[in-house]
Protein backbone atom coordinates (compact mmCIF):
# COMPACT_ATOMS: atom_id res chain seq x y z
CA UNK A 1 0.00 0.00 0.00
CA UNK A 2 2.28 2.67 1.31
CA UNK A 3 4.64 1.91 -2.48
CA UNK A 4 1.25 2.57 -4.12
CA UNK A 5 0.49 5.45 -2.85
CA UNK A 6 4.10 6.93 -2.79
CA UNK A 7 3.81 6.46 -6.81
CA UNK A 8 1.54 9.09 -6.80
CA UNK A 9 3.41 11.72 -5.00
CA UNK A 10 6.02 12.31 -7.83
CA UNK A 11 3.35 12.86 -10.17
CA UNK A 12 1.63 15.21 -7.97
CA UNK A 13 4.95 17.01 -7.35
CA UNK A 14 5.76 17.32 -10.69
CA UNK A 15 2.56 19.03 -11.91
CA UNK A 16 1.90 21.47 -8.53
CA UNK A 17 4.00 24.04 -10.59
CA UNK A 18 3.46 24.19 -14.49
CA UNK A 19 4.55 27.48 -15.97
CA UNK A 20 2.79 29.14 -18.54
CA UNK A 21 3.21 28.61 -21.94
CA UNK A 22 2.10 30.40 -24.86
CA UNK A 23 0.10 27.50 -26.63
CA UNK A 24 -0.46 27.88 -30.78
CA UNK A 25 -4.30 27.79 -31.16
CA UNK A 26 -5.17 24.24 -31.40
CA UNK A 27 -7.58 22.71 -33.80
CA UNK A 28 -8.07 19.31 -31.96
CA UNK A 29 -8.85 18.00 -28.26
CA UNK A 30 -6.32 15.69 -28.86
CA UNK A 31 -3.41 18.01 -29.86
CA UNK A 32 -3.90 19.70 -26.87
CA UNK A 33 -4.15 16.95 -24.43
CA UNK A 34 -0.78 15.82 -25.66
CA UNK A 35 1.00 18.76 -25.37
CA UNK A 36 -0.74 19.53 -21.53
CA UNK A 37 0.29 16.06 -21.22
CA UNK A 38 4.30 17.15 -22.17
CA UNK A 39 4.21 19.63 -20.01
CA UNK A 40 3.57 17.29 -17.10
CA UNK A 41 5.54 14.36 -17.88
CA UNK A 42 8.68 17.18 -18.59
CA UNK A 43 8.15 18.37 -14.95
CA UNK A 44 7.54 15.09 -13.17
CA UNK A 45 11.23 13.97 -15.27
CA UNK A 46 12.77 17.07 -13.42
CA UNK A 47 11.30 16.41 -10.02
CA UNK A 48 12.68 12.98 -10.22
CA UNK A 49 16.05 14.64 -11.40
CA UNK A 50 15.83 16.78 -8.68
CA UNK A 51 15.61 13.97 -6.28
CA UNK A 52 18.01 11.95 -7.64
CA UNK A 53 20.94 14.50 -7.38
CA UNK A 54 19.62 15.19 -3.61
CA UNK A 55 20.35 11.72 -2.95
CA UNK A 56 23.52 11.46 -5.06
CA UNK A 57 24.90 14.65 -2.70
CA UNK A 58 24.39 12.65 0.00
CA UNK A 59 27.95 10.36 0.69
CA UNK A 60 26.28 8.47 3.44
CA UNK A 61 23.51 7.69 1.77
CA UNK A 62 24.64 6.62 -1.04
CA UNK A 63 26.88 3.83 0.80
CA UNK A 64 23.63 1.79 0.37
CA UNK A 65 21.49 3.65 -2.37
CA UNK A 66 24.01 3.14 -5.33
CA UNK A 67 22.47 0.25 -6.84
CA UNK A 68 19.08 1.96 -6.64
CA UNK A 69 20.73 5.28 -8.27
CA UNK A 70 22.11 3.52 -10.93
CA UNK A 71 18.87 2.20 -11.89
CA UNK A 72 16.99 4.86 -11.83
CA UNK A 73 19.29 7.01 -13.72
CA UNK A 74 19.23 4.58 -16.72
CA UNK A 75 15.51 4.18 -16.33
CA UNK A 76 15.61 8.23 -16.63
CA UNK A 77 17.44 8.30 -19.61
CA UNK A 78 14.80 6.09 -21.32
CA UNK A 79 12.33 7.89 -20.47
CA UNK A 80 14.18 11.14 -21.72
CA UNK A 81 14.10 9.30 -24.85
CA UNK A 82 10.58 8.56 -24.81
CA UNK A 83 9.69 12.41 -24.34
CA UNK A 84 11.89 13.01 -27.10
CA UNK A 85 9.78 10.39 -29.28
CA UNK A 86 7.26 11.89 -28.39
CA UNK A 87 8.12 15.49 -29.58
CA UNK A 88 8.60 14.57 -33.08
CA UNK A 89 5.18 12.32 -32.90
CA UNK A 90 3.61 15.80 -31.81
CA UNK A 91 5.09 17.60 -34.86
CA UNK A 92 4.27 14.61 -37.63
CA UNK A 93 0.65 15.10 -36.11
CA UNK A 94 0.81 11.71 -34.58
CA UNK A 95 -1.28 12.74 -31.11
CA UNK A 96 -2.24 9.14 -30.06
CA UNK A 97 1.19 8.16 -30.83
CA UNK A 98 2.59 11.20 -28.46
CA UNK A 99 0.14 9.79 -25.77
CA UNK A 100 1.34 6.71 -25.45
CA UNK A 101 4.94 7.51 -25.46
CA UNK A 102 4.45 10.26 -22.49
CA UNK A 103 2.66 7.49 -20.83
CA UNK A 104 5.27 5.01 -21.18
CA UNK A 105 7.63 7.47 -19.66
CA UNK A 106 5.37 8.57 -16.68
CA UNK A 107 5.50 4.63 -15.71
CA UNK A 108 9.32 4.63 -16.03
CA UNK A 109 9.63 7.83 -13.79
CA UNK A 110 6.94 6.30 -11.00
CA UNK A 111 8.83 3.39 -10.36
CA UNK A 112 11.62 5.68 -9.98
CA UNK A 113 10.10 7.86 -7.61
CA UNK A 114 8.75 5.09 -5.50
CA UNK A 115 12.19 4.08 -4.79
CA UNK A 116 13.96 7.23 -4.27
CA UNK A 117 11.28 8.73 -1.94
CA UNK A 118 11.17 5.95 0.11
CA UNK A 119 15.64 6.45 0.77
CA UNK A 120 14.86 10.20 1.95
CA UNK A 121 11.43 10.49 3.05
CA UNK A 122 8.38 9.45 5.30
CA UNK A 123 4.90 9.64 3.73
CA UNK A 124 2.61 11.69 4.24
CA UNK A 125 -0.58 10.79 5.86
CA UNK A 126 -2.61 13.24 3.84
CA UNK A 127 -5.37 12.43 1.88
CA UNK A 128 -4.01 8.65 1.29
CA UNK A 129 -7.69 7.61 0.49
CA UNK A 130 -8.14 9.66 -2.42
CA UNK A 131 -4.13 8.67 -3.71
CA UNK A 132 -5.14 4.57 -3.66
CA UNK A 133 -8.25 5.39 -5.32
CA UNK A 134 -6.09 7.41 -8.37
CA UNK A 135 -3.65 4.41 -7.97
CA UNK A 136 -6.63 2.23 -8.57
CA UNK A 137 -7.94 3.96 -11.32
CA UNK A 138 -4.60 4.37 -13.62
CA UNK A 139 -5.05 0.26 -13.06
CA UNK A 140 -8.53 0.40 -14.50
CA UNK A 141 -7.37 2.40 -17.46
CA UNK A 142 -4.60 0.25 -18.22
CA UNK A 143 -6.99 -3.01 -17.87
CA UNK A 144 -9.77 -1.09 -19.85
CA UNK A 145 -7.05 -0.37 -22.82
CA UNK A 146 -5.26 -4.15 -23.21
CA UNK A 147 -9.43 -5.33 -23.31
CA UNK A 148 -9.43 -3.14 -26.15
CA UNK A 149 -6.31 -4.44 -27.79
CA UNK A 150 -7.31 -7.55 -27.23
CA UNK A 151 -10.03 -6.64 -29.64
CA UNK A 152 -10.14 -7.67 -33.39
CA UNK A 153 -11.05 -4.24 -34.75
CA UNK A 154 -10.20 -0.56 -32.70
CA UNK A 155 -12.57 2.22 -32.29
CA UNK A 156 -11.16 5.15 -32.36
CA UNK A 157 -13.23 7.27 -30.45
CA UNK A 158 -12.94 4.87 -27.41
CA UNK A 159 -9.34 5.67 -28.16
CA UNK A 160 -9.97 9.08 -27.87
CA UNK A 161 -12.30 8.19 -24.35
CA UNK A 162 -9.25 6.62 -23.21
CA UNK A 163 -6.68 9.67 -23.71
CA UNK A 164 -9.23 11.86 -21.82
CA UNK A 165 -9.88 9.64 -18.76
CA UNK A 166 -5.78 9.36 -18.58
CA UNK A 167 -5.67 13.60 -19.03
CA UNK A 168 -8.55 14.07 -16.29
CA UNK A 169 -6.07 11.61 -14.11
CA UNK A 170 -3.50 13.72 -14.37
CA UNK A 171 -5.79 17.13 -13.44
CA UNK A 172 -6.72 15.02 -10.39
CA UNK A 173 -3.29 14.61 -9.56
CA UNK A 174 -2.57 17.83 -9.76
CA UNK A 175 -5.87 19.24 -7.36
CA UNK A 176 -4.61 16.83 -5.04
CA UNK A 177 -1.04 18.10 -5.14
CA UNK A 178 -2.78 21.43 -4.28
CA UNK A 179 -4.96 20.34 -1.05
CA UNK A 180 -7.91 20.26 -3.24
CA UNK A 181 -8.92 17.22 -2.46
CA UNK A 182 -12.74 17.84 -3.29
CA UNK A 183 -11.73 18.65 -6.67
CA UNK A 184 -9.62 15.74 -7.23
CA UNK A 185 -12.65 13.71 -6.30
CA UNK A 186 -14.81 15.34 -8.50
CA UNK A 187 -12.62 14.82 -11.50
CA UNK A 188 -12.39 11.10 -10.53
CA UNK A 189 -16.16 11.30 -11.14
CA UNK A 190 -15.78 12.13 -14.30
CA UNK A 191 -13.32 9.79 -15.12
CA UNK A 192 -15.95 7.05 -13.98
CA UNK A 193 -18.58 8.82 -16.40
CA UNK A 194 -16.20 7.95 -18.76
CA UNK A 195 -15.02 4.36 -17.93
CA UNK A 196 -18.70 3.95 -18.04
CA UNK A 197 -19.40 4.92 -21.52
CA UNK A 198 -16.09 2.63 -22.37
CA UNK A 199 -17.64 -0.02 -20.63
CA UNK A 200 -20.85 0.49 -22.71
CA UNK A 201 -19.37 1.10 -26.35
CA UNK A 202 -17.44 -2.15 -25.73
CA UNK A 203 -20.38 -3.87 -24.86
CA UNK A 204 -22.72 -2.66 -27.72
CA UNK A 205 -19.76 -4.12 -30.10
CA UNK A 206 -19.11 -6.95 -28.20
CA UNK A 207 -22.80 -7.98 -28.13
CA UNK A 208 -23.32 -7.27 -32.11
CA UNK A 209 -19.84 -9.22 -33.03
CA UNK A 210 -21.19 -12.53 -30.46
CA UNK A 211 -24.77 -12.16 -32.69
CA UNK A 212 -22.84 -12.32 -35.90
CA UNK A 213 -20.56 -15.25 -34.46
CA UNK A 214 -23.60 -17.38 -33.04
CA UNK A 215 -25.38 -16.84 -36.31
CA UNK A 216 -22.02 -18.43 -38.06
CA UNK A 217 -22.49 -21.20 -35.15
CA UNK A 218 -26.23 -21.95 -35.57
CA UNK A 219 -25.33 -22.76 -39.60
CA UNK A 220 -22.85 -24.44 -39.17
CA UNK A 221 -24.44 -27.30 -36.58
CA UNK A 222 -27.55 -27.13 -38.79
CA UNK A 223 -25.00 -28.70 -41.79
CA UNK A 224 -23.14 -30.80 -39.87
CA UNK A 225 -24.65 -31.99 -36.60
CA UNK A 226 -28.30 -32.88 -36.84
CA UNK A 227 -28.81 -34.38 -33.25
CA UNK A 228 -27.79 -30.85 -31.90
CA UNK A 229 -29.88 -28.87 -34.27
CA UNK A 230 -32.79 -30.84 -33.37
CA UNK A 231 -32.37 -30.56 -29.45
CA UNK A 232 -34.93 -28.01 -27.55
CA UNK A 233 -32.18 -25.40 -26.63
CA UNK A 234 -30.73 -25.15 -29.77
CA UNK A 235 -34.33 -24.66 -31.27
CA UNK A 236 -34.85 -21.95 -28.12
CA UNK A 237 -31.87 -20.36 -28.87
CA UNK A 238 -32.62 -19.89 -32.60
CA UNK A 239 -35.76 -18.05 -31.46
CA UNK A 240 -34.21 -15.96 -29.09
CA UNK A 241 -31.75 -14.89 -31.67
CA UNK A 242 -34.99 -13.78 -34.16
CA UNK A 243 -35.86 -11.63 -31.32
CA UNK A 244 -32.57 -10.45 -30.92
CA UNK A 245 -32.87 -11.07 -27.28
CA UNK A 246 -28.91 -11.81 -26.82
CA UNK A 247 -29.49 -12.38 -22.85
CA UNK A 248 -32.08 -15.93 -23.91
CA UNK A 249 -29.87 -16.75 -26.59
CA UNK A 250 -27.24 -16.98 -24.36
CA UNK A 251 -28.79 -19.02 -21.58
CA UNK A 252 -30.03 -21.27 -24.35
CA UNK A 253 -26.55 -21.66 -25.49
CA UNK A 254 -25.21 -22.70 -22.07
CA UNK A 255 -28.28 -25.11 -21.94
CA UNK A 256 -26.73 -26.65 -24.94
CA UNK A 257 -23.11 -26.67 -23.75
CA UNK A 258 -24.03 -27.99 -20.72
CA UNK A 259 -25.47 -31.40 -22.62
CA UNK A 260 -21.78 -31.53 -24.02
CA UNK A 261 -19.02 -34.25 -22.95
CA UNK A 262 -16.19 -32.53 -20.92
CA UNK A 263 -12.39 -33.14 -21.68
CA UNK A 264 -9.48 -31.78 -20.15
CA UNK A 265 -6.42 -33.03 -22.34
CA UNK A 266 -6.68 -30.35 -25.22
CA UNK A 267 -5.60 -27.51 -23.45
CA UNK A 268 -2.08 -26.98 -21.60
CA UNK A 269 -1.55 -24.37 -19.18
CA UNK A 270 1.28 -22.59 -18.19
CA UNK A 271 1.21 -20.06 -15.44
CA UNK A 272 3.93 -17.75 -14.13
CA UNK A 273 2.67 -15.92 -11.04
CA UNK A 274 3.67 -13.23 -9.21
CA UNK A 275 2.33 -10.82 -6.49
CA UNK A 276 2.20 -8.04 -9.48
CA UNK A 277 0.15 -9.93 -11.50
CA UNK A 278 -0.13 -13.26 -13.93
CA UNK A 279 1.48 -13.82 -16.93
CA UNK A 280 -0.88 -16.96 -18.59
CA UNK A 281 -0.11 -19.03 -21.64
CA UNK A 282 -3.05 -21.37 -23.34
CA UNK A 283 -1.79 -23.76 -25.97
CA UNK A 284 -4.17 -25.49 -28.30
CA UNK A 285 -2.55 -28.93 -28.07
CA UNK A 286 -5.59 -30.56 -29.87
CA UNK A 287 -6.78 -31.45 -33.33
CA UNK A 288 -9.79 -29.37 -33.19
CA UNK A 289 -9.78 -25.70 -33.45
CA UNK A 290 -10.76 -24.25 -29.69
CA UNK A 291 -13.82 -21.68 -28.77
CA UNK A 292 -13.58 -19.90 -25.95
CA UNK A 293 -16.33 -17.55 -24.71
CA UNK A 294 -14.54 -14.47 -24.89
CA UNK A 295 -11.55 -12.13 -25.66
CA UNK A 296 -9.64 -13.64 -22.20
CA UNK A 297 -9.96 -16.79 -23.49
CA UNK A 298 -12.28 -17.70 -21.04
CA UNK A 299 -10.33 -17.35 -18.01
CA UNK A 300 -11.14 -16.96 -14.52
CA UNK A 301 -8.76 -17.23 -11.41
CA UNK A 302 -9.84 -18.70 -8.18
CA UNK A 303 -9.24 -18.92 -4.68
CA UNK A 304 -8.85 -21.45 -1.88
CA UNK A 305 -10.76 -20.45 0.83
CA UNK A 306 -10.36 -23.65 3.58
CA UNK A 307 -11.32 -26.39 1.22
CA UNK A 308 -14.09 -24.35 -1.03
CA UNK A 309 -12.34 -22.64 -4.19
CA UNK A 310 -14.18 -19.03 -3.75
CA UNK A 311 -13.94 -16.75 -7.11
CA UNK A 312 -11.32 -14.53 -7.05
CA UNK A 313 -10.69 -12.16 -10.38
CA UNK A 314 -12.33 -12.30 -13.85
CA UNK A 315 -10.50 -10.32 -15.97
CA UNK A 316 -12.81 -7.77 -17.83
CA UNK A 317 -12.97 -9.22 -21.97
CA UNK A 318 -15.27 -8.54 -24.93
CA UNK A 319 -18.00 -11.27 -24.82
CA UNK A 320 -16.92 -12.92 -28.13
CA UNK A 321 -16.27 -16.19 -29.54
CA UNK A 322 -12.83 -16.09 -29.49
CA UNK A 323 -11.08 -19.24 -31.56
CA UNK A 324 -7.91 -20.94 -30.77
CA UNK A 325 -6.52 -23.16 -33.88
CA UNK A 326 -4.43 -26.43 -33.28
CA UNK A 327 -0.93 -25.92 -32.39
CA UNK A 328 -1.54 -22.14 -31.41
CA UNK A 329 -0.61 -20.55 -27.97
CA UNK A 330 -1.56 -17.00 -26.58
CA UNK A 331 -0.09 -15.36 -23.84
CA UNK A 332 -2.59 -12.83 -21.76
CA UNK A 333 -1.00 -10.63 -18.88
CA UNK A 334 -3.43 -9.94 -15.75
CA UNK A 335 -2.35 -7.24 -14.03
CA UNK A 336 -3.87 -7.87 -10.74
CA UNK A 337 -2.42 -7.29 -7.03
CA UNK A 338 -2.49 -10.92 -5.38
CA UNK A 339 -1.20 -11.48 -1.42
CA UNK A 340 0.02 -15.01 -0.50
CA UNK A 341 -2.70 -17.78 -0.95
CA UNK A 342 -3.12 -20.81 -3.05
CA UNK A 343 -5.11 -20.04 -6.23
CA UNK A 344 -5.82 -21.49 -9.50
CA UNK A 345 -6.25 -20.23 -12.76
CA UNK A 346 -9.20 -22.09 -15.00
CA UNK A 347 -10.30 -22.44 -18.62
CA UNK A 348 -13.09 -23.20 -20.63
CA UNK A 349 -13.52 -23.83 -23.81
CA UNK A 350 -15.34 -25.75 -26.65
CA UNK A 351 -14.40 -28.00 -29.94
CA UNK A 352 -15.53 -26.72 -33.03
CA UNK A 353 -18.98 -27.70 -33.85
CA UNK A 354 -19.70 -27.23 -30.01
CA UNK A 355 -19.51 -30.73 -29.35
CA UNK A 356 -17.79 -30.91 -26.59
CA UNK A 357 -16.60 -28.83 -23.21
CA UNK A 358 -13.37 -28.74 -22.19
CA UNK A 359 -12.15 -27.62 -18.67
CA UNK A 360 -8.67 -26.95 -17.20
CA UNK A 361 -7.24 -25.71 -14.15
CA UNK A 362 -3.68 -25.46 -13.05
CA UNK A 363 -3.52 -24.56 -9.07
CA UNK A 364 -0.10 -22.18 -7.81
CA UNK A 365 0.75 -20.84 -4.89
CA UNK A 366 1.98 -16.88 -4.17
CA UNK A 367 4.21 -16.07 -0.85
Amino acid sequence: MKKIALGIIFVLMAASIIPVYSIPQERTQEQINARNMLKITEMAKERVEALLGKITANSSLMNIAKPIVDNCSEMINKANNLINESINALNNGEYNEAMNKLYEAMKLLHYCFIKLYELSYELPPRAMGLMEAINNTAIRIEALNATLKGLSERLDYIDDLINEAKSLLNEAMLLLSQGNVSGAANKLGEINLIMAKINLAIKNRAQERFMLKLHEFTNKINATNSSIANSEAFRNMLKHMEKKNLKEAINSLKSLQKKSSIISNFISLDVNASRNGLNIKISNIGNSTLLFPNSAYGIIIERKVGNVWMLFHAPIAAQVITPLEPGKTVSIKIPIHIMPGTYRVVVKAWTEGMNNQIVTNMEFIVK
